[in-house]
């Protein structure tokens, strides 16, 4: 049973890792935990906006950058599922007027699409900047719970959509209980743990007891939100249990997005599409070439594609 443990604490430590393969280009205004966005916003838009999906109970962090030029970073308005304005102030480690924008723990307080709008610092001037956010899920550690075979004691854990979730009550020494789950209730009140439920690819749910007398159970989430495990000791035991537990988003993608205001071929100061590898879209093209001595006639070049789009 030892095995069993050991296994959980390993799987934990490598979930999500692996080689990365080049980071994958695309447009777009939905973002994902891991994401890079890059925007563009010019002196003649006021705002720009894209979306993420949020999770009820995560601490969101982000980063915002001006990514060209000395310029302040760009101001942020974040609205929560219902179109309500979240409080990201008490949240921010920069200070006004920085060039890069640091926010980190705001907590989420419901499920759902969270939209920010992005405008510019300086008014009338053009500005590239540069977003990158992630979801916190805090662990429960050791916590102490006293459990009874006729009251269930719910405990709650929030997780992302595919989130693994690895659950362990610890009896303590001496307290002559046997925990037990009764059920995990999901974000919507259904059952959880139903093997219908289980995400495609995705790993059933496993419940299993070590040596010692730990109940241990592993899933992943079906859904986004905060998930009720119900807890409770064995018919005849009662008694205090160390209740722990951690969850894992999945793999975060590898994607640099573009706002489709800002298509690659731009090139956004900063990364790896900058103004030596892209011309800029605001410098002028360049004088043609003085003819001292004339040329015999050749046929016409091919436009550079990227002019195009100017």
């Amino acid at each position: 049973m030892l095995r069993v443990g050991v296994v959980l604490t390993v799987f934990l430590m490598i979930a999500g890792g692996g080689c990365k393969s080049a980071p994958v280009e695309t447009t777009g205004t939905a973002i994902q935990p891991g994401d890079t966005l890059y925007g563009r916003l010019p002196a003649s838009r006021e705002l720009q906006a894209f979306s993420f999906e949020g999770v009820e109970g995560s601490m969101l962090d982000f980063d915002l950058l001006a990514d060209g030029g000395n310029i302040s970073a760009p101001s942020v308005e974040l609205l929560d599922p219902q179109g309500r304005a979240v409080d990201i102030a008490s949240a921010t480690n920069s200070p006004d007027g920085a060039a890069s924008m640091e926010v980190r723990g705001v907590v989420l307080l419901r499920n759902g699409i969270y939209k920010l709008n992005v405008r510019p610092a300086v008014p009338d001037h053009n500005t590239w900047y540069r977003f990158h956010h992630e979801l916190r899920f805090p662990a429960i550690e050791s916590s102490r719970v006293r459990l009874t075979a006729d009251q269930p004691h719910p405990i709650y854990v929030s997780a992302p959509r595919r989130g693994l979730v690895a659950f362990r009550m610890k009896p303590e020494a001496r307290s002559g209980v046997v925990p037990e789950i009764r059920g995990v209730t999901d974000p919507w009140g259904g059952r959880a743990l139903d093997k219908k439920q289980v995400p495609t690819g995705a790993t059933p749910p496993r419940l299993s007891r070590t040596f010692d007398g730990q109940q241990v159970l592993t899933f992943t989430a079906p859904r986004p939100g905060r998930y009720t495990i119900l807890a409770a000791a064995k018919p005849g035991t009662e008694g205090v249990v160390s209740v722990s537990a951690e969850v894992r988003p999945p793999a975060a993608p590898d994607r640099l997005i573009y706002h489709p205001n800002t298509p690659p071929h731009f090139g956004v100061p900063g990364n790896r599409h900058d103004a030596a590898a892209a011309p800029s879209p605001l410098a002028p093209p360049p004088p043609p070439p003085v003819e001292r001595v004339p040329a015999p006639p050749v046929s016409p070049l091919l436009p550079d594609p990227s002019l195009a789009q100017r």
